[in-house]
């Protein structure tokens, strides 16, 4: 596993108290739990002039990491990649065309549209197992020794019985972790502030082999089968590595 030239990326930050081991879903608990910000955003690979808009990309953002390191209450600031799926449709002339016309495009007065804003969501914990988060880091590597970090979103029908589905979230991820004591660093459970009806899952596994291995589980295809009929849309997992401030061409970004 590489970590390729990338066009997503994605901060994952923590603010407030660490998360226990514990469920932590009840209105009793809101004001002594963390909540988690998950945002994604794209990152053209092209370079125009001097500027190397992924090199600066990058920079910016670590720089923007470094400068939050004080901030109250923040625990946890980690810069994840995604993994390249849309590179080569992504970085083709047209695309990149459309993605600047819809932004600011000269033949409409310089001003156009909405391009892609960055997509900010709040989470609080439900449920976390194993190291906790902000401690649940492995020591810098690349290639196929490079730990797993994988975004799970799950949306249920608003009208469903959320609930169920929250508690099948629950067991599922309580097997995952004896399934895969070894390999599985942190499971962590988390519901959307305002659309309590979606959730994401966190999982830092050690590998990329050992997290597909897992989806072949028992556990997973029966999880899958008993929460096909509550679903609002299919299960989207994000799959990434842990990126670090310098981006090597042909490579992509660094572990660090």
């Amino acid at each position: 596993m590489k970590c390729l030239p990338i066009l997503a990326a994605l901060a994952v930050l923590l603010c407030s108290r660490p998360s226990t081991a514990q469920p932590l879903d009840g209105d009793s608990n809101l004001a002594h739990t963390p909540v988690y910000n998950i945002a994604h955003f794209d990152v053209l690979p092209m370079a125009m002039g001097r500027v190397d808009f992924l090199q600066s990309g990058y920079a910016l953002l670590f720089k923007y990491r470094d400068q939050s390191r004080t901030d109250r209450g923040l625990q946890s600031f980690r810069v994840l990649n995604s993994y390249d799926d849309y590179l080569n449709p992504l970085a083709q002339p047209h695309t990149i065309a459309f993605r600047f016309d819809v932004q600011n495009n000269p033949s409409l007065g310089g001003v156009c549209c909405v391009g892609s804003p960055i997509d900010d969501r709040q989470y609080r914990p439900v449920q976390s197992i194993g190291t906790p988060w902000p401690r649940a880091a492995m020591p810098p590597s690349s290639g196929p020794a490079a730990p797993l970090f994988v975004i799970s979103y799950v949306e249920f029908q608003p009208q469903s019985n959320v609930e169920s589905g929250q508690a099948q979230l629950m067991v599922y991820g309580t097997a995952t972790r004896q399934g895969n004591a070894t390999s599985l660093l942190n499971f962590t459970l988390l519901r959307q502030l305002e659309r309590p009806n979606r959730y994401a899952i966190l999982e830092i596994w050690n590998s990329q082999k050992n997290y597909d291995a897992w989806q072949k589980a028992d556990a997973t295809r029966t999880l899958l089968s008993n929460l096909e009929p509550l679903l609002e849309s299919p299960l989207d997992h994000r799959l990434t590595t842990a990126c670090g401030e310098t981006f090597v061409a042909n490579i992509g970004c660094t572990i660090q």
